[in-house]
């Protein structure tokens, strides 16, 4: 099962942070994480002369993180049935389309039946060595191709941690807003 989205977990995701200034008010922080990917953040005062380099990136970094947390959280809600229907169209593809079961196209199977295979794909990560109920013995090759798939489409380990950022390390900013 993926650990849970911590902050010490998304800040393993992130490869390298850049702050920029703009105008002297705007501070945005853009997160390349160990995939590519870039995530943004952005800190901004109404008055420049308010403005608070640290404080700006501390906002900023903090927001991006936030960004990372929701697409994060996302994606493990909508992964499993993607696995689940490459999954579906994999093993078809390997066995006879007359077999029952895998001659349906993944919609029109039973609402029980793709839940069911999100079930498995959900099964596998609290115990990859012991198949899903529904995912013939281990000289199957449904097996392996399952397997495949899940190792391939929901890696169960993050990449190796980032050096801590001091702008995550440091306290949150104490924000006053004018009346």
């Amino acid at each position: 099962m993926p650990e849970p989205i911590t902050a010490e977990y998304l800040e393993s995701k992130v490869a390298d942070v850049n702050m920029t200034v703009v105008e002297g008010r705007l501070t945005i922080a853009v997160l390349r994480l160990h995939s590519g990917f870039l995530v943004t953040g952005e800190s901004v005062v109404h008055d420049a002369e308010n403005f608070d380099e640290e404080a700006g990136a501390r906002v900023a970094y903090a927001n991006a993180i936030e960004k990372l947390f929701t697409m994060e959280a996302y994606h493990r809600k909508c992964l499993p049935e993607l696995v689940a229907k490459a999954i579906h169209a994999a093993t078809a593809a390997h066995y006879d389309v007359s077999c029952e079961g895998f001659s349906r196209p993944w919609d029109e199977l039973e609402d029980q039946e793709r839940q069911r295979a999100i079930q498995d794909v959900h099964d596998f990560y609290s115990d990859p060595d012991e198949p899903p109920c529904s995912i013939p013995g281990k000289d199957d090759p449904a097996r392996e191709i399952f397997k495949a798939i899940c190792l391939a489409m929901l890696p169960k380990d993050a990449p190796p941690a980032a050096e801590p950022s001091p702008i995550a390390e440091a306290p949150a900013p104490q924000l006053i807003l004018p009346i």
